[in-house]
């Protein structure tokens, strides 16, 4: 969908000022509102809030789910991989989804450190998208897993605590993987440490080193997901990660309503769907607060929170705990039980 529109005299100057000249937007701007692509947003509410639900969802809502498909053409449905710890997805499940719209792009995600090549061909073979998750200091070793998973599908790489490398290392990474069989570089604000200032460097270096598309996915540690992944839309990002009510891992994600009405493109058919998942957001709790602020401040893997909160540990006690955790970047049980 392209639409005959401009970019404003505000926004211009406020591009300008954060030194993105070379930025080459899919998108402009109107006066009147933001217009974008229909899959520009990706929403993985499955998978990334299937950390509070144990990948289990009401087949209510699963139903009501499908509205939005109306609007959203990017969907991320779980995990698989050789952990059995992300819920038991299977092909059939895969291929349901896919029969209800086939206009959808349908993806999973696998993570490097628990790639399965025979769980993934199953898949592979009957034309699922994958997103591979990296950690930062992994990217360089990981190529033959996105040599596996790429076929006549979309393969997208979540470069995992991208924030950690300085950014003379960040683009020597981004130029390596701009060979790969890779269509989209996403990047993960894992520790939800992000501000818009800080991304602006990251954004340009990415477009600087790479023709290949970019995409963010926001944390919502600091309060502050939705605001950077406009940022992210104005800097010219090609994809957005979004979850409904914001349900995700711990502080949780970019609100797929927030980010619909700011594009001007929620619907009423959602509004059913919405108020079942502000339900589950009672019921679960997940959002930020001063421990996933205090986490995001000392880079510390957002699971250390999440267990304190799940194990009932005090407020005192974790406000003592999360500064000793500094730069624990993976969640390690052993260290847990040492310090939390």
């Amino acid at each position: 969908m392209s639409v005959e529109c401009y970019e404003s005299d505000v926004l211009a100057k406020q591009r300008l000022s954060l030194g993105v000249q070379s930025f080459k937007p899919q998108f402009k701007f109107h006066r009147c509102g933001i217009y974008y692509q229909m899959g520009k947003l990706l929403d993985c509410t499955f998978r990334d809030g299937g950390y509070h639900t144990n990948w289990v969802f009401d087949e209510a809502v699963v139903k009501a789910y499908s509205h939005l498909f109306e609007v959203i053409k990017n969907i991320e449905l779980g995990y698989v991989g050789k952990r059995n710890r992300f819920g038991d997805f299977s092909v059939d499940d895969y291929l349901s989804f896919r029969a209800a719209d086939p206009s959808v792009d349908f993806y999973l995600m696998t993570d490097y450190s628990s790639f399965d090549q025979g769980v993934t061909d199953k898949f592979i073979k009957v034309g699922c998208n994958f997103r591979v998750a990296v950690n930062f200091d992994k990217v360089l070793e990981s190529k033959p897993v996105f040599d596996a998973v790429k076929s006549d599908n979309k393969v997208c790489l979540n470069l995992a605590k991208f924030n950690m490398l300085e950014i003379k290392d960040f683009e020597r990474v981004i130029r390596e993987v701009d060979s790969w069989e890779v269509d989209v570089i996403y990047l993960a604000d894992s520790f939800g440490c992000c501000t818009p200032e800080s991304l602006s460097a990251y954004f340009r270096c990415c477009r600087d080193s790479t023709g290949k598309k970019i995409g963010f996915h926001a944390h919502d540690n600091l309060g502050m997901a939705h605001q950077n992944s406009v940022h992210a839309l104005d800097c010219g990002v090609d994809m957005i990660d979004c979850t409904l009510g914001g349900m995700g891992k711990g502080a949780g994600n970019c609100a797929t309503e927030g980010i619909l009405s700011h594009l001007g493109r929620y619907v009423p058919s959602l509004d059913d769907l919405s108020g079942r998942f502000a339900s589950l957001r009672e019921e679960y709790g997940w959002g930020t607060n001063e421990f996933y602020k205090l986490a995001a401040a000392n880079f510390v893997n957002s699971t250390y929170v999440f267990r304190m909160i799940a194990d009932g540990k005090s407020a005192e006690h974790m406000r003592a705990a999360i500064p000793k955790l500094r730069l624990c970047h993976v969640f390690d049980d052993k260290v847990y039980q040492e310090v939390c």
